[in-house]
């Protein structure tokens, strides 16, 4: 009978770690085995984890954070975007009144109500209206 390989494919150690868990751990070492994280901790408990055919990389202090998977992002304008109104999900110009509607309510008096760039609407897809025809200020 064969046993199977039970050691990781590979194990970065002498590093900074961030697991971005809730407590926001950073540990020194982390052991992955078919491209999933097996193990986190102290360089020694993590690199005693090594089999004949394990990758051993030293980090010599350098950093590592989860991975962010996005074709195209700029960070800082999705961020601004999420404070915007959200007219990307709207079916309908009827759709886009009410979001403004509700974020006016949630407004304290003379306070602006963010929109997009240059003060215009932006994200919505006129070709999803119901009413077939981009929004206007009527």
């Amino acid at each position: 009978m064969r046993s199977r390989n039970i050691h990781p494919d590979l194990i970065l150690f002498n590093g900074r770690v961030h697991t971005m868990d809730r407590h926001n751990t950073v540990v020194g070492a982390v052991a992955v085995r078919n491209g999933r994280i097996i193990a986190l901790g102290k360089d020694d408990d993590v690199t005693e984890l090594a089999g004949p055919e394990t990758e051993l990389l030293d980090l010599r202090g350098r950093v590592v954070i989860p991975g962010l998977f996005d074709g195209h992002l700029h960070l800082l304008e999705r961020g601004i975007d999420l404070t915007w109104i959200r007219l990307h999900e709207c079916d309908s110009v009827a759709e886009m009144v009410s979001l403004v509607r509700e974020r006016v309510a949630k407004a304290k008096p003379g306070e602006w109500i963010k929109r997009a760039k240059l003060s215009l609407g932006r994200g919505w897809n006129d070709e999803r209206f119901v009413e077939q025809r981009i929004p206007t200020r009527a």
